[in-house]
């Protein structure tokens, strides 16, 4: 370094200093002693932007739609099933009603002899 002049061996210097005060800079934000994107806003880590498309629905709405058309088929099973007991249920209290009724019109038909 005999050779340099003194302007240019200051500018190495100056420039030796900043680069190991940025990689030190470095060095201290990967073992978070420092947080360097509050001190530069490009090193934030921010994921993409995407826009949401109004029009098509998401996955989780397609989830949830497919979630409630099985819901709904669940029940209309359950109101079929609960028609057809109802249905045979009322056969047999009309059948006992009949049965009832002809057994008044025997005890009617006894009494009356």
């Amino acid at each position: 370094m005999a050779s340099l002049s003194d302007k240019a061996r200051a500018i190495y210097l100056v420039l030796l200093i900043l680069f190991l005060l940025a990689i030190g800079f470095f060095v201290f934000d990967y073992f978070q002693i420092i947080n360097a994107s509050e001190i530069f806003p490009f090193l934030r880590k921010e994921p993409a932007l995407v826009n949401q498309d109004n029009e098509s629905p998401t996955e989780l709405q397609k989830l949830e739609f497919t979630k409630a058309q099985e819901r709904f088929a669940e029940e209309l099973d359950e109101l079929e099933k609960r028609k057809s007991e109802l249905i045979a249920e009322k056969g047999k209290l009309e059948a006992e009603m009949e049965k009832l009724e002809e057994m008044r019109k025997g005890l009617i038909a006894k009494e009356k002899k």
